[in-house]
């Protein structure tokens, strides 16, 4: 019988940070949403003989924390079921049934995560399915800031103006820096407000 060797995850990195969303088709309103993404070691499992390297990832996302400054993210506490957001990844996205998440002790602009999913995992080899897979993260993440979605306001030369004035409903723009432009590696430019 094959399992998932949760015992194997190992936390390497990954992103906390926000976005100010909004998708008035889906009936999600203008807020900002922040999010936590964990990345593994690769690790290897399988049958016997069959055994795949796999790059596993863990988050959770579409927090709505009313925070209007990054450094109050040192406290939150989030627990909760399927309600929240929260997801396990190893060849797919699997649901977490269970979510524990805790943001403690800044340093700079890096905050401690942990953060533990019970997760409905459906198996990948067919025999492996698990629907209390339980999977831990713990380490340090960098706070990368705010960033609009380019949909509400496409990021150009001349607009910082425009994004500080989206921004400052959701956010103390005295808790940040100025609004700088990013590119993702999708070369999709935005607005970010970093820490």
């Amino acid at each position: 019988m094959v399992r998932f060797p949760t015992e194997a995850l190992k936390a390497k990195g990954g992103t906390l940070g926000a976005v100010l969303f909004e998708n008035a088709k889906a009936n999600v309103g203008r807020d900002v949403y922040w999010k936590v993404h964990v990345e593994f070691e690769p690790l290897c499992y399988g049958p016997p003989g069959r055994e795949e390297e796999f790059v596993c990832e863990a988050t959770c996302e579409w927090l709505r924390l009313g925070l209007r400054d990054w450094r109050a993210l040192e406290g939150v506490s989030v627990d909760g079921g399927s309600e929240v957001a929260s997801s396990f990844y190893v060849a797919k996205h699997e649901a977490a049934i269970k979510t524990s998440l805790r943001i403690t002790a800044r340093q700079d602009a890096t905050f401690q995560v942990d953060m533990t999913l019970v997760v409905d995992f459906l198996g990948f080899f067919g025999e492996d399915a698990d629907p209390v897979l339980p999977v831990a993260a713990s380490l340090r993440l960098p706070f990368e800031g705010v960033t609009i979605h380019r949909p509400l306001l496409k990021a150009a030369p001349g607009r910082e103006d425009d994004a500080r004035a989206l921004l400052t409903l959701f956010v103390d723009l005295a808790a940040f820096s100025a609004v700088v432009t990013r590119t993702n590696g999708f070369k999709v430019t935005t607005f970010v407000l970093p820490p």
